[in-house]
């Protein structure tokens, strides 16, 4: 059963994702949306990052009180 959700999973978001980037040829936020994350993948893979731990934090007051966290970690390695 679990094959049979993961294998509709990949079809739907392969779906969605050439319905984007089909979109993304006549809708103009679509195609910020994809060059948004071209740009990204392309920051990210500028650093190199040995073993790094990623944090989400939706707000900036969600960042604030999770930087003790941060700091933390960063004093540790």
């Amino acid at each position: 059963m679990d094959q049979l959700y993961f294998i509709i999973y990949n079809i739907i978001v392969g779906l969605g994702q050439t319905v984007l980037y089909c979109g993304s040829l006549f809708v103009p936020k679509w195609r910020k949306i994809i060059t948004g994350r071209v740009e990204s993948k392309q920051v990210i893979d500028h650093f190199s990052f040995d073993n790094p731990i990623w944090m989400h934090c939706a707000s900036l007051g969600e960042f604030e009180q999770g930087r003790p966290v941060i700091e933390a970690i960063k004093a540790q390695r």
